[in-house]
């Protein structure tokens, strides 16, 4: 969001060390937008009870109702019973009936405390348990008989096969057995793994056993031989449905520990859990048609348009909520047809004319989904960070609203990252038709909130929202002011404003994408070339603006100890300035910066910053060095002289004699620390003839003073 502007910078009095060049022209921070659309926007946001389309549009979901709700129950195995809904309640053995009414009745309590799967056929009620594996079999008239005692732990599947068959996918170990109608059983498939997960009858293209340990999908096409049809890199297939030439599983890891993480956990990092919808075909190929790293899928089914639905549970999320998505697999379409107030939802119940039910294992919840649509619902936005105090403008809702539906926005805003007591109320509604302000307190975190109303059989469809914000104009800041060496000049580089850049084609795309680069606008990435320039004194500065407006600068002085400050140059567009110093007398100085970021904003409200830099010594005057006093006695020497500075330290003293490498002087108090010293040199015995002694001092500015003294040894 920031623009580097750079001109080259000109001498002060003596002279211009280069032309100006024109800068791009000043970009003020204005209105910023905050727009959602797309699926992905969308699903990362809080759908809560509204349904997202393949096509990346906000719609109502069917119409759900909660048949059956009991905060205290979790629920281990379903299936359907006519209208009825069956479930087991976990702990207690107990399977129960609830019907549209959503009244229960007991069928049946097994000794087992676990019901591991529920399987409704003609011939009555099955009811696997474990441990010990069993099947019991209640019929129409309520009698209950022990069908089958299996050589396992547990039951974790059951299809129904051809003939009054029963097929049963075990664990410890794991197995497929064939069941036949007096409750015989025979093992047709062990495979290594200790659990099979999953299992599934089609009369066409035969039997299809789902791993449980590792994610491997077999299939016998004769109910006899088995072979591996597809491998997954996951631990474990945990729902199957057939099509006509095609198998979809799903392949999920971690899917255990998501079932048993306690439904009221907060937030933070849950289980691992990723999982995926993978189409296999016969002949062993396959192809991921969905997936996800923070879901893990736990039922399938094909509904009345052949698409697969699927339910899952989240973790890892501010929120997790258990999801049913429609799969068209051809097409490999999603759409988010509903999102449920539980953590997961474990099992999906096809129901007469259409409708399904979908249980949450934790919370003792069953939906009762049919068709239609809701006739309301709401979708949030996540807590949007402006970065800066902003004020709010319109909002827009993009989309189509039939007669009868209707569309409102409402927002509410905060200082803290996420919702709570301290962020205002919800503001008043604004109909989508009016796309008028949201008349809401100014702040830095925001939140929308999108209701819908459908009108039965017809719902609204939002496919884009858009709100308008203003950030608070906040001064610049001048971080530092300082002076470089002496003789160092700066010249800007001259700006270029980019043709062309590379992009990333795996990115998302964002027509309303914001300009994030605001450190070029304030300077921050400004280049220069910095070259030796006898007597060049350069300052220069660190300044920033908090919206990343353009910013200007005026330098002024003022000698130390002096209270007025005296202009040097205004409207600088660089964060530095080059001056000749032996245009100013020698003394020590303070330079000050004031930052505005008046080129970006309306006059009456740009706002400023100064600083000042610390004690800059202007001296561009040699240390003055008195006549060399030299006394020769036999062939012993002794020089004396008094070396002064007007303004600054000395830092340096050496002598030479008779041209050889010069060699450190050390004053008579022994430390070379004051702008004045005087000096004792003693040569001892030198040889007989002329010499020459050179003496050299530099002060702290960098400033050379010389003196040489000619004398006869005898």
């Amino acid at each position: 969001m920031k623009e580097a502007k750079m001109n080259l910078r000109t001498w002060l009095v003596c002279g211009a060390l280069g032309s100006g060049l024109l800068a791009p022209r000043a970009h003020a921070e204005g209105a910023r937008f905050y727009n959602l659309e797309g699926f992905g926007q969308f699903l990362d946001g809080n759908p809560e009870s509204t349904a997202i389309t393949e096509d990346g549009t906000i719609v109502l979901p069917p119409t759900v109702r909660e048949r059956y709700s009991d905060a205290a129950a979790a629920f281990s195995a379903a299936t359907a019973r006519g209208n009825d809904i069956v479930v087991a309640r976990v702990d207690d053995g107990e399977v129960f009936a609830i019907d549209r009414a959503g009244k229960t009745r007991t069928l049946f309590r097994a000794e087992e405390t676990l019901v591991t799967a529920l399987l409704d056929t003609d011939r009555g009620l099955f009811v696997a348990t474990g441990a010990p594996a069993k099947i019991y079999c209640v019929d129409s008239k309520g009698k209950v008989t022990t069908f089958h005692t299996a050589d396992a732990g547990h039951i974790w599947a059951l299809a129904d096969g051809p003939g009054d068959t029963l097929f049963a996918a075990t664990g410890e170990p794991g197995t497929v057995v064939r069941i036949d109608a007096k409750g015989n059983g025979t093992v047709i498939f062990e495979p290594e793994q200790k659990h099979l997960r999953s299992i599934v009858y089609d009369k066409t293209l035969g039997i299809f056993v789902g791993g449980g340990e590792r994610g491997t999908l077999y299939r016998s096409a004769d109910g006899k031989a088995f072979r591996a049809l597809y491998g997954s890199t996951h631990t474990e297939i945990t729902a199957i449905v057939v099509s006509k030439t095609s198998v979809y599983i799903a392949a999920v890891t971690g899917a255990d520990a998501l079932a048993t993480e306690p439904e009221e956990k907060g937030k933070g990092k849950g289980p691992e859990v990723s999982s995926q919808m993978i189409a296999v075909g016969m002949d062993g190929s396959a192809e991921i048609i969905a997936g996800s790293s923070d879901e893990g899928i736990f039922a399938m089914v094909v509904d009345d348009k052949d698409q697969v639905v699927v339910a899952t549970g989240a973790t890892g999320r501010d929120d997790p909520r258990g999801r049913l998505y429609a799969v068209e697999p051809k097409e490999r379409r999603i759409s988010m047809l509903y999102q449920s107030p539980s953590r997961r939802i474990t099992h999906l119940v096809p129901l007469p004319r259409g409708a399904m039910a979908a249980v949450a294992a934790g919370g003792g919840r069953i939906s009762h989904l049919s068709g239609g649509y809701a006739p309301k619902g709401e979708f949030f936005t996540l807590p949007f960070d402006a970065g800066i105090n902003a004020q709010f403008g319109n909002v827009r809702v993009f989309g189509s609203w039939p007669k009868g539906t209707a569309v409102t926005t409402a927002l509410r805003t905060g200082q803290t990252p996420e919702p709570d007591e301290s962020w205002s109320d919800w503001s008043q509604e604004v109909k989508a038709t009016e796309n008028g302000p949201l008349r809401a307190t100014n702040g830095r975190y925001f939140q929308l909130r999108v209701s819908l109303e459908s009108a039965g059989d017809q719902t609204p469809i939002v496919h884009r929202v858009r709100l308008a914000y203003q950030r608070q104009n906040l001064p610049p800041f001048v971080r530092e002011v300082v002076a470089l060496s002496k003789g160092l000049a700066l010249f800007a580089v001259p700006y270029e404003a980019p043709k062309s850049k590379t992009i990333s084609l795996g990115d998302k795309s964002s027509k309303d994408a914001e300009d994030d680069d605001d450190d070029k606008k304030n300077g921050k990435n400004a280049r220069a070339r910095q070259t030796e320039e006898t007597g060049a004194l350069t300052v220069r500065w660190l300044a920033e603006d908090p919206n990343g407006d353009e910013l200007r600068y005026d330098l002024s002085f003022r000698p130390l100890g002096r209270s007025e400050w005296t202009s040097m140059k205004a409207e600088l567009d660089d964060p530095f300035y080059t001056i000749n110093s032996s245009r100013l007398p020698d003394g020590h100085y303070q330079f000050r910066v004031r930052a505005t970021d008046a080129p970006s904003n309306a006059d009456g409200r740009e706002l400023d910053d100064t600083r000042n830099s610390p004690a800059v010594l202007v001296d561009n005057t040699a240390p003055s060095i008195d006549a060399l006093n030299v006394t020769v006695v036999g062939k012993r020497v002794t020089a004396r002289t008094v070396v002064a500075d007007l303004v600054g330290p000395l830092i340096t003293a050496e002598y030479s004699l008779d041209g050889r490498t010069l060699r450190p002087l050390v004053p008579d108090d022994g430390v070379l620390d004051g702008p004045g010293e005087s000096f004792t040199l003693r040569l001892g015995l030198l040889e007989t003839g002329e010499h020459i002694l050179t003496l050299h001092v530099v002060d702290e500015a960098d400033n050379h003073g010389a003196a040489e003294a000619h004398f006869t040894v005898h």
